[in-house]
Protein backbone atom coordinates (compact mmCIF):
# COMPACT_ATOMS: atom_id res chain seq x y z
CA UNK A 1 0.00 0.00 0.00
CA UNK A 2 1.62 3.42 -1.14
CA UNK A 3 1.49 6.72 1.48
CA UNK A 4 -0.72 9.17 0.81
CA UNK A 5 -3.12 8.02 -1.88
CA UNK A 6 -4.67 4.79 0.29
CA UNK A 7 -8.11 5.62 1.37
CA UNK A 8 -9.32 4.75 4.53
CA UNK A 9 -11.89 2.18 3.06
CA UNK A 10 -8.66 0.56 1.73
CA UNK A 11 -6.45 0.66 4.79
CA UNK A 12 -9.85 -0.76 7.41
CA UNK A 13 -10.39 -3.28 5.26
CA UNK A 14 -6.54 -4.57 6.21
CA UNK A 15 -7.14 -3.93 9.47
CA UNK A 16 -10.12 -5.67 9.70
CA UNK A 17 -8.94 -8.59 8.20
CA UNK A 18 -5.47 -9.15 9.69
CA UNK A 19 -5.86 -7.66 12.82
CA UNK A 20 -9.93 -7.50 14.10
CA UNK A 21 -10.64 -11.17 12.60
CA UNK A 22 -7.61 -12.35 14.70
CA UNK A 23 -9.01 -10.65 17.75
CA UNK A 24 -12.85 -11.05 17.00
CA UNK A 25 -11.73 -15.14 17.02
CA UNK A 26 -9.67 -15.00 19.48
CA UNK A 27 -12.47 -13.13 21.89
CA UNK A 28 -14.57 -15.92 20.78
CA UNK A 29 -12.40 -18.87 22.09
CA UNK A 30 -10.83 -17.25 25.09
CA UNK A 31 -13.84 -18.53 27.85
CA UNK A 32 -13.78 -22.20 26.22
CA UNK A 33 -10.01 -22.17 26.60
CA UNK A 34 -9.56 -20.63 29.99
CA UNK A 35 -11.82 -23.52 31.31
CA UNK A 36 -10.30 -25.98 29.39
CA UNK A 37 -6.83 -24.51 31.16
CA UNK A 38 -4.83 -25.93 28.66
CA UNK A 39 -4.71 -25.26 25.02
CA UNK A 40 -2.48 -23.21 21.98
CA UNK A 41 -3.30 -20.06 20.30
CA UNK A 42 -1.40 -20.16 17.01
CA UNK A 43 -1.51 -15.92 15.33
CA UNK A 44 -0.63 -16.25 11.86
CA UNK A 45 1.56 -12.77 11.69
CA UNK A 46 4.37 -12.70 8.88
CA UNK A 47 8.17 -11.40 8.47
CA UNK A 48 6.62 -8.20 7.44
CA UNK A 49 5.04 -7.99 11.37
CA UNK A 50 8.74 -7.84 12.58
CA UNK A 51 10.42 -6.18 9.72
CA UNK A 52 9.01 -2.91 7.18
CA UNK A 53 9.21 -2.59 3.62
CA UNK A 54 8.74 0.33 1.39
CA UNK A 55 5.55 -0.57 -0.01
CA UNK A 56 3.95 -2.37 2.46
CA UNK A 57 3.66 -0.30 4.98
CA UNK A 58 0.12 -0.69 6.00
CA UNK A 59 0.41 -4.44 5.79
CA UNK A 60 3.40 -4.05 7.62
CA UNK A 61 1.23 -2.15 9.88
CA UNK A 62 -1.23 -4.88 10.59
CA UNK A 63 0.52 -7.19 11.39
CA UNK A 64 3.18 -5.28 13.54
CA UNK A 65 -0.65 -4.80 15.64
CA UNK A 66 -0.55 -9.05 15.82
CA UNK A 67 2.89 -9.41 17.17
CA UNK A 68 2.35 -6.56 19.85
CA UNK A 69 -1.01 -8.14 20.38
CA UNK A 70 0.07 -11.19 20.39
CA UNK A 71 3.21 -10.92 22.64
CA UNK A 72 1.00 -8.70 25.59
CA UNK A 73 -1.82 -11.58 25.14
CA UNK A 74 0.80 -14.86 25.97
CA UNK A 75 1.49 -13.13 28.62
CA UNK A 76 -2.37 -12.79 30.07
CA UNK A 77 -3.26 -16.39 29.22
CA UNK A 78 0.07 -17.82 30.49
CA UNK A 79 -1.77 -18.42 33.90
CA UNK A 80 -4.33 -20.51 32.54
CA UNK A 81 -1.84 -22.56 31.23
CA UNK A 82 -2.42 -21.26 27.59
CA UNK A 83 0.68 -20.38 25.09
CA UNK A 84 0.43 -18.09 21.67
CA UNK A 85 3.02 -18.79 18.94
CA UNK A 86 3.18 -16.20 16.32
CA UNK A 87 3.81 -17.72 12.68
CA UNK A 88 6.39 -15.44 10.98
CA UNK A 89 6.54 -16.95 7.46
CA UNK A 90 8.24 -14.97 4.73
CA UNK A 91 7.51 -16.00 0.87
CA UNK A 92 5.85 -19.70 0.05
CA UNK A 93 4.86 -20.74 -2.72
CA UNK A 94 0.83 -19.82 -2.05
CA UNK A 95 -1.62 -17.47 -4.13
CA UNK A 96 -0.43 -14.48 -1.64
CA UNK A 97 1.21 -12.58 -4.01
CA UNK A 98 -1.65 -13.27 -7.03
CA UNK A 99 -3.60 -9.79 -8.31
CA UNK A 100 -6.97 -11.16 -6.54
CA UNK A 101 -5.22 -11.84 -2.87
CA UNK A 102 -2.19 -8.55 -2.83
CA UNK A 103 -4.44 -5.37 -2.42
CA UNK A 104 -3.10 -2.39 -4.06
CA UNK A 105 -4.70 1.20 -3.67
CA UNK A 106 -6.91 2.12 -6.40
CA UNK A 107 -5.34 5.58 -6.59
CA UNK A 108 -1.69 6.37 -6.84
CA UNK A 109 1.06 9.38 -6.97
CA UNK A 110 3.61 9.38 -10.06
CA UNK A 111 6.07 10.43 -7.05
CA UNK A 112 5.93 6.62 -6.08
CA UNK A 113 6.56 4.84 -8.96
CA UNK A 114 9.41 3.44 -7.88
CA UNK A 115 7.64 1.82 -5.56
CA UNK A 116 4.71 0.89 -7.40
CA UNK A 117 6.80 -0.60 -9.95
CA UNK A 118 8.49 -3.10 -7.24
CA UNK A 119 4.91 -4.03 -5.61
CA UNK A 120 4.05 -4.81 -8.87
CA UNK A 121 7.01 -7.04 -9.61
CA UNK A 122 5.69 -9.26 -6.71
CA UNK A 123 2.65 -10.34 -8.53
CA UNK A 124 4.99 -11.80 -11.31
CA UNK A 125 6.42 -14.05 -8.94
CA UNK A 126 3.51 -16.14 -7.35
CA UNK A 127 4.16 -19.85 -7.51
CA UNK A 128 7.95 -19.62 -7.53
CA UNK A 129 8.72 -18.59 -3.66
CA UNK A 130 11.21 -20.35 -2.31
CA UNK A 131 9.23 -21.33 0.51
CA UNK A 132 7.53 -24.66 0.80
CA UNK A 133 3.98 -24.71 2.25
CA UNK A 134 3.99 -28.29 2.98
CA UNK A 135 7.16 -27.93 5.31
CA UNK A 136 5.66 -24.89 6.76
CA UNK A 137 2.32 -26.71 7.57
CA UNK A 138 4.63 -29.86 9.10
CA UNK A 139 6.54 -27.09 11.30
CA UNK A 140 3.17 -24.98 12.70
CA UNK A 141 1.77 -28.61 13.62
CA UNK A 142 4.72 -29.60 15.62
CA UNK A 143 4.85 -26.07 17.22
CA UNK A 144 1.45 -26.72 18.17
CA UNK A 145 2.17 -29.57 19.86
CA UNK A 146 5.22 -28.27 21.79
CA UNK A 147 4.94 -27.61 25.61
CA UNK A 148 5.95 -25.15 26.47
CA UNK A 149 5.85 -23.70 23.51
CA UNK A 150 7.35 -21.00 21.73
CA UNK A 151 6.43 -17.20 21.05
CA UNK A 152 7.75 -17.34 17.89
CA UNK A 153 7.91 -19.61 14.60
CA UNK A 154 10.24 -17.88 11.75
CA UNK A 155 9.37 -19.96 8.45
CA UNK A 156 11.60 -19.72 5.68
CA UNK A 157 15.35 -19.28 5.34
CA UNK A 158 14.29 -15.38 3.79
CA UNK A 159 12.41 -15.17 7.22
CA UNK A 160 15.40 -16.15 9.08
CA UNK A 161 17.79 -13.61 6.71
CA UNK A 162 15.20 -10.54 7.24
CA UNK A 163 15.28 -11.08 10.86
CA UNK A 164 18.59 -11.55 11.92
CA UNK A 165 19.51 -8.45 9.66
CA UNK A 166 16.78 -6.56 12.17
CA UNK A 167 18.59 -7.80 15.07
Amino acid sequence: MLPCRTSDAEARVMFDINLFGLWNVTRAVLPLMRAKRRRHIIDMSSIYGLVAGAGWGLYNATKFAVEGLSEALALEVEPFGISVTLIEPGYFRTNFLTAGSLAMPKSTIDAYSAVRDMTKEHERIGGSQLGDPVRAAKAIIDVASRSPASLRLLLGSDALQLATQKI
